[in-house]
C-alpha cells in the first residue's frame, strides 16, 4: 500500500469522476482508509462515467459494514469485471453474503473475484 487515507481517496474519487479511461484501479494495503473513503469510490463505482474493469482491495482493513457499502455500489456497476478482495479477515458472512447476492444479480459484469486469504464459511 501507500498509506493512502480517507482524505486522500476521496480526492482520488473525484478526480476518477472526471475520467472514463482508467480501467484498472489497485489500491491493495491501504489499510488507513475507513468506510468514509470507501464510501466515495463505491459512489464512484455506481456512476454512469466509471469505466474501471479491474479494482484490488486486497489487505484493506474491509469489515462488515464496507463490504455491505460495496456490495450496493457493485450492483449499480456496469464496468467492473475483475475484483480484488483477498486477505480481508475482519469481514464475517455477513459480508460476504451480500458480495454473494451481488454475484447473483443479472446485471453484474464481474467475471473474476479474487477472495484468498479470507475466511469463508459454508
Amino acid at each position: 500500500g501507500n498509506d493512502i487515507n480517507d482524505e486522500g481517496i476521496v480526492a482520488l474519487s473525484v478526480a476518477l469522476a472526471g475520467n472514463d479511461r482508467l480501467d484498472l484501479l489497485e489500491l491493495s494495503g491501504n489499510r488507513a482508509i475507513t468506510i468514509v473513503g470507501w464510501r466515495a469510490l463505491f459512489t464512484y463505482l455506481q456512476s454512469t462515467r466509471c469505466a474501471l474493469k479491474e479494482v484490488a482491495l486486497g489487505q484493506v482493513a474491509f469489515d462488515d459494514s464496507t463490504a455491505i457499502s460495496l456490495a450496493n455500489s457493485l450492483g449499480r456497476n456496469h464496468s467492473l469485471t475483475e475484483l480484488d478482495l483477498s486477505e480481508n479477515p475482519a469481514v464475517s458472512d455477513i459480508g460476504w453474503r451480500a458480495i454473494a447476492a451481488v454475484l447473483q444479480n443479472q446485471h453484474c459484469m464481474l467475471e473474476v473475484l479474487h477472495l484468498e486469504g479470507n475466511f469463508l464459511n459454508e
